[in-house]
């Protein structure tokens, strides 16, 4: 399945929903970009939908962690929203749920979010 993305800004957090298989290819930089211009114009709060994710590889993992890096440098946050249980699996062999806030659905990771810039 190709990877897509969508994305819109709700009070001030920027939505990013992904379908398919995120295998970092060339399409998926363009998450990063979409990223970078969001910054640059003051939001800086993100979700990560990946509800839509069927596979992620080891380079798919490095965009996420990109847009990690990128929302924390500029001060901000980024939570990755109800990946699936096997998405779930993969963060725990590589150790990177101790470095990303999951949460099961939108509204909990809204909260989450909040919280963590209060």
């Amino acid at each position: 399945m190709p990877f897509a993305f969508e994305s819109s800004v709700r009070e001030g957090v920027l939505h990013i929903t992904f379908s398919g298989d995120l295998l970092g290819d060339t399409d998926s930089n363009a998450v990063l970009r979409l990223a970078e211009a969001h910054i640059g114009s003051g939001t800086i709060l993100a979700l990560a939908d990946l509800s839509g994710v069927r596979f992620l590889n080891s380079s798919g993992l490095s965009v996420l962690i990109g847009l990690l890096t990128r929302f924390r440098n500029a001060g901000g946050e980024l939570l990755l929203v109800n990946p699936s249980a096997e998405l779930r699996k993969l963060l725990v062999i590589t150790r990177l749920e101790a470095i990303f806030t999951l949460a099961s659905d939108e509204a909990t990771a809204e909260q989450q979010l909040r919280a963590l810039t209060a």
